[in-house]
């Protein structure tokens, strides 16, 4: 089960990843208005955030016997694809 919420986390933390890299772009962009831009970097903060807390967590998980950091790892890292994927789910 450990090893399954890991993997989970894993596959989180790669969205979280690819969405840093398009929210960077996006900030980068000479085409995309102040308020876009201004919007990107909060959320491209907030990205960055949460994949450097998921994957302590997720290190943490590697050592301990217990479940709980790689709970904490799959959270914290769903919680920040949340904002970016559910629009494109639309």
């Amino acid at each position: 089960m450990k090893a399954l919420l890991q993997i989970a986390a894993l596959l989180v933390l790669a969205v979280d990843v690819a969405s840093a890299m398009m929210l960077y772009w996006t900030t980068e962009s000479h085409a995309q208005d102040a308020a876009g831009r201004g919007m990107a970097e909060g959320l491209f903060g907030v990205t960055v955030a949460a994949i450097v807390i998921s994957g302590l967590a997720l290190l943490l998980s590697y050592g301990s016997p217990s479940r709980w950091p790689a709970i904490a790892a799959l959270v914290i890292a769903a919680a920040a694809a949340i904002p970016l994927v559910l629009p494109m789910l639309q």
